[in-house]
């Protein structure tokens, strides 16, 4: 019980930061297009950055309180931006690494969609490659998933260090992408099943709404073949190797 209390404080806490985060982006717009519109703004910004440095020697110089009061007022959205990018560089490292890991899962079957329709192999719907698209975004998020790791952390060495590293190690591992699939799926399904009580659709469109239910359909199928196979005793290469084995037998017997 105090471990699923934990659990839940942390989630609530994990979401509080999300929040956070949504509000800074949209303040930050705010902020922007309300300093677009102050004139002569480099030149205040100059005169604030200057007044910053010589405060900090000042304070440095005396260190009393007064000095300390007057720097951290006129410094004060310094130190804000200050806190606010310690807070935001680790997620917005973590976000920067699921926007490769999704476009890496869906650039083989989106280029080859787009080969397709450029040079016209085969008329597909739009449902049609929708169920594609999303089944074999899924698929290689499972099978490919260590190897996408491997070249999206390298790709993103140089702007992330090792704290970065052992977020996304912790956070992006195949059993938690296996749960964002899982739980995506359950949503829709949900959506889906109250939609089509109510004799409407999701997309507007019964296909789409199909294809992204048949595209469920063969990730857990895929996932079922997958942990058979794990489970199963028959491997190709020691199929391999006993054909051989019986042919180099028979020359020998011969």
């Amino acid at each position: 019980m105090k471990n699923l209390k934990k659990e839940f404080t942390a989630t609530l806490l994990l979401i509080a930061i999300n929040v956070f985060v949504i509000g800074v982006v949209y303040l930050s717009d705010y902020l922007l297009k309300f300093i677009s519109n102050v004139h002569h703004k480099f030149l205040i910004f100059f005169i604030w950055l200057v007044l910053c440095i010589g405060l900090y020697y000042l304070y440095d110089y005396f260190d009393n309180r007064i000095t300390k009061i007057i720097f951290y007022t006129v410094c004060f959205p310094a130190l804000i931006l200050f806190v606010i990018s310690k807070i935001l560089l680790p997620l917005l490292g973590v976000q920067m690494y699921l926007f490769f890991y999704v476009i890496g899962c869906i650039l083989i079957p989106a280029s080859l969609l787009k080969l397709n329709n450029f040079f016209h192999w085969f008329t597909l719907t739009n449902a049609t490659s929708t169920y594609i698209l999303i089944s074999s975004g899924c698929i290689i998020a499972i099978v490919l998933h260590e190897q996408l790791s491997k070249v999206i952390l390298y790709l993103t060495s140089k702007i992330q260090n090792e704290t970065y590293k052992d977020i996304i190690d912790y956070l992006i591992s195949e059993k938690n992408i296996k749960f964002v699939i899982y739980l995506a799926y359950l949503i829709f399904l949900a959506v889906y099943n109250v939609n089509n009580l109510e004799g409407s659709s999701f997309y507007n469109s019964p296909e789409l709404d199909k294809a992204v239910l048949q595209s469920f359909i063969t990730f857990l199928a895929f996932e079922r073949v997958l942990i058979n196979f794990k489970e199963s005793e028959f491997k190709p290469t020691q199929l391999l190797t006993r054909i051989k084995d019986s042919i180099f037998n028979d020359k020998v017997k011969l």
